[in-house]
């Protein structure tokens, strides 16, 4: 412990919490990571696909509609990744969780 903040994952599970902030945490990037390993699958299927036989609006849209899905996915994984970064290594405790309680 620096000043009452962990500064290891052993003195973190030393602290007294009243939620388990880390579990969630590393749930919520386990399920991040499991999205945008989706998204990219399906965006790489799509590419895979070219040409798909669709006329050109409908081909270009389902491009950028894969995307736009991993893009959004991998923007959500790399949020949780500083979430749980910020929590283990800063002290940070999310303000959506801390209400939730």
């Amino acid at each position: 412990m620096d000043g009452g903040t962990p500064i290891c994952v052993q003195c973190d599970d030393a602290k007294p919490k009243t939620p388990d902030f880390r579990r969630k945490l590393v749930r919520d990037l386990a399920e991040a990571t499991l999205a945008a390993e989706a998204a990219s699958v399906e965006f790489d299927t799509v590419m895979k696909d070219i040409p798909s036989g669709l006329p050109d609006p409908d081909g270009t849209q389902r491009i950028h509609n894969a995307s736009h899905r991993m893009k959004i996915a991998r923007e959500a994984m790399t949020n949780a990744q500083a979430t749980l970064y910020d929590y283990l290594v800063r002290g940070i405790e999310p303000e959506d969780l801390k209400r939730r309680g």
